[in-house]
């Protein structure tokens, strides 16, 4: 699992899932300070996970989230990536709920 370019032509009987994946990655403010911050591919090897097996996700989306639980006291920061995940064989088993 990779947030590289891969060139999807060169992998002959590819197969894409037509259900959509997503994964979501948390970064943690507390007191106006940033515990963790997210990762987009952290997000992205989230969604792959749901798809045992897949090498790619294609048609994809990244975006973010951010909320704050009264100023400075507590809040997220979160990437969410969706994607349609493309499997490397003709068969392709179902994403994990």
């Amino acid at each position: 699992m990779s947030g590289k370019n891969i060139d999807v032509t060169a992998l002959g009987k590819a197969k894409r899932m037509n259900q959509r994946v997503s994964g979501k990655d948390v970064g943690h403010v507390v007191l106006g300070i940033p515990v963790k911050f997210p990762n987009a591919k952290d997000a992205m090897d989230n969604a792959m996970e749901k798809a045992p097996g897949s090498i790619a996700l294609v048609d994809g989306v990244v975006y973010s989230q951010s909320f704050m639980v009264i100023p400075l006291l507590y809040g997220q920061n979160n990437y969410i990536v969706e994607g349609n995940p493309l499997f490397n064989s003709p068969t392709s088993p179902a994403p994990k709920k």
